[in-house]
């Protein structure tokens, strides 16, 4: 599995949303993965977005990019939809974990 690295890796300024986006990525997918098997794609979309604004403050492009796939899906009410993307960013996350200094 190939890591993924924030755009902002050079910034010192940006380190501390970097850590604080990737320290607590795995709770947050969590999250999310619990509001998919409820069934509540109101709250998965809900958290999504959120996801997606930190994502973006941390420079996970990617992240971002399909954190807005799921978050539409929510919106059009497509379960099956917001699965997929649920996995993706499920993959995602481990990915930018494993390009992350400690929290491997």
């Amino acid at each position: 599995m190939k890591p993924i690295y924030s755009t902002l890796g050079d910034d010192p300024s940006s380190g501390e949303a970097v850590d604080a986006f990737v320290v607590g990525l795995a709770e947050r997918i969590d999250l999310l993965q619990d509001a998919e098997a409820g069934g509540d794609l109101a709250q998965l979309a809900d958290q999504a977005g959120r996801l997606i604004a930190e994502a973006a403050q941390a420079g996970f492009a990617a992240f971002e990019k399909v954190g807005k796939e799921l978050e539409v899906a929510c919106f059009e009410k497509d379960g099956k939809a917001a699965r997929q993307r649920l996995v993706e960013l499920t993959e995602l996350s481990q990915r930018i974990r494993l390009g992350h200094k400690g929290s491997a």
